[in-house]
């Protein structure tokens, strides 16, 4: 194998090449001392240029409304905000700043016995997987039902508690429950 001969300036001696170095260090730092002004002038029309090629040539121009699309009419995105938006309370509330629905929160939803785990298929998006109930948890047990009670008082003590009506459940469900097994029988 014939190897060619090594570049020039591989085979320079340590202090040449430090000696070029330094030469090159001073050149850059005095051209950026010395020609601040050019370079200020420089970049200035670079800015200038690169708004006129943004916005002047292509025709773009800021957004003149609040819905602005970004995506094609049916894209779940653009449905959202075009379709679902105002079915949503956290949405209307909002919206709305006075007005009997100006104090709108959105509900909380405590769940107990299931095993928060994702056993979907993780590459196919309509693969919700399967609920899994946790074999530990006992509502029949006199200490859970005493817990939930709990956590349903301290909760209620919340600021931010309101009472929720209409056709939806109550706001503790052990409440009511121990209501109901409280209550008399009566055989007819």
């Amino acid at each position: 194998v014939c190897w060619a001969p090594l570049p020039s300036l591989f085979r320079m001696p340590h202090h040449a090449i430090a000696s070029m170095i330094s030469t090159l260090n001073s050149l850059l730092v005095s051209s950026v001392v010395h020609l601040k002004y050019t370079w200020v002038c420089l970049l200035g029309a670079v800015a200038v240029a690169s708004v006129i090629v943004v916005f002047y040539s292509p025709k773009l121009r800021l957004p003149d409304n609040a819905d602005f699309q970004l995506f094609a009419s049916s894209h779940p995105f653009e449905q959202y905000e075009s379709v679902y938006k105002d079915k949503f309370w956290f949405e209307k509330a909002q919206k709305v700043d006075t007005g009997e629905n100006s104090n709108m929160q959105m509900p909380l939803r405590f769940v107990w016995g299931v095993v928060p785990e994702d056993n979907g298929d993780y590459m196919d998006p309509a693969s919700r997987g399967s609920l899994r109930l946790d074999p530990r948890f006992d509502m029949a047990a006199p200490d859970s039902q005493a817990w939930l009670i709990k956590f349903c008082h301290n909760l209620k003590a919340q600021p931010f508690f309101e009472v929720t009506f209409g056709p939806l459940l109550p706001n503790c469900f052990i409440e009511s429950f121990v209501d109901w097994m409280n209550r008399r029988c009566l055989d007819p």
